[in-house]
């Protein structure tokens, strides 16, 4: 049941969601809603239109607010990406397979000139709270692209380093008539699932 606290701080973060994005005439779609590995942390940087002043009388006598969205970037931090959620995002090709030995051919995945990213969609949720009860929110980034992830690993010591994975990627506006580039619920959920269902819906899914 959504409510609509007074004031909140965030707690935690979870779901990771991504979707391919399509447009047809001003028509935005998702296909292929799924889960991105296990969520750490989510970070963006919005750029906006500079403000707008006039001047007169030697001081400022009118100003239109620079608050409309130009662009933006963000990276997500999950677990680890699995081969085949690095094909999604990367839009990987079939490579030619490798023969280890006579009973054992390993299908590939080739990064190069035919690897296209596709656009995306990215869904989250947000746990918040207020007087000791615990809520959740929800965004939608209407349509992204992700850039190429660096490959970083270190040895096992004594004790296990565990290391995540970083993914940057590009906002945009969607192709809609209103050219969206982010949604989110006008209230907080009472349960996270609530807040995965909506991110599923909001992407396409069911």
């Amino acid at each position: 049941m959504p409510e609509n606290p007074k004031s909140i701080v965030t707690t935690g973060f979870s779901n990771i969601h991504v979707a391919l994005y399509a447009a047809d005439g001003g028509n935005v779609t998702y296909t292929g809603v799924r889960k991105l590995g296990r969520s750490v942390s989510m970070s963006t940087d919005i750029s906006t239109s500079d403000d707008n002043n006039f001047y007169a009388d030697d001081r400022l006598a009118e100003t239109e607010t620079g608050s409309a969205f130009t662009d933006g970037s963000g990276t997500m931090t999950i677990d680890g990406l699995t081969p085949d959620d690095e094909a999604f995002l990367m839009g990987l090709k079939a490579g030619n397979p490798v023969q280890v030995d006579s009973s054992n051919s390993v299908e590939t995945l080739e990064y190069g000139a035919e690897m296209e990213p596709p656009y995306i969609g990215i869904g989250a949720v947000k746990k918040v709270q207020r007087d000791g009860k615990s809520y959740w929110g929800a965004m939608v980034l209407a349509k992204c692209r992700c850039k190429v992830p660096g490959d970083e690993a270190t040895t096992q010591e004594d004790q296990i380093d565990w290391q995540t994975q970083d993914i940057d990627f590009t906002i945009l506006r969607d192709d809609s008539a209103k050219n969206r580039w982010k949604i989110i619920p006008k209230t907080l959920f009472t349960t996270e699932s609530e807040a995965v269902a909506f991110i599923k819906k909001a992407l396409g899914g069911e």
